[in-house]
């Protein structure tokens, strides 16, 4: 007896097509997500180990996200701060947030020397004590007159130092 064979269908072929190009469309995804750049680039100052956005955020920003989540929430720091400062504040925050994304792609690009990284790296570190020291004023009440002066002080303190950030840059 003779078999017959038959041939699958166009259902079925079309699901088969279906099948590959969607095989193709995730290995393609898979190859040209972006990576994590990690490894040294070779610059004319000497190597420099790539930096991590996020790594610089945690090791220099922590506080200062915090300070600008407390200022974009318009609270009043301690209740004592004018409408003014507060806008000086968000700004500084603003600006310190964008200079610490260029100098992380600047130095990934050989665009600035190591010593000028670790220069900004120790005004971004004053400036995340600074907001800590605020974070913690705002937390316990700015109520004394005398706190009222050294939370004035310390928005004016980071405040300068975000000028600091943008001169230089």
């Amino acid at each position: 007896m003779k078999r017959s064979v038959t041939k699958p269908g166009r259902g079925m072929q079309s699901v088969l097509v279906i099948l590959i190009v969607a095989l193709a469309v995730i290995v393609i995804v898979w190859m040209f997500r972006p990576h994590p750049r990690q490894g040294v680039v070779q610059c004319s100052d000497g190597p420099h180990q790539l930096v991590d956005a996020t790594q610089f955020q945690t090791q220099y920003w922590t506080y200062s996200l915090k300070l600008e989540a407390s200022a974009a929430d318009k609270i009043k720091l301690g209740g004592e701060l004018v409408p003014k400062q507060l806008q000086q504040l968000s700004e500084a925050l603003q600006q310190g947030n964008e200079i610490r994304k260029w100098l992380v792609n600047s130095y990934n690009a050989c665009a600035i020397t190591q010593s000028n990284y670790q220069a900004y790296g120790q005004t971004f570190a004053r400036m995340d004590t600074v907001a800590r020291s605020i974070n913690q004023l705002d937390n316990g009440g700015a109520s004394s007159e005398t706190s009222r002066k050294e939370l004035d002080a310390l928005v004016a303190e980071y405040i300068q130092l975000s000028r600091e950030l943008g001169k230089t840059k």
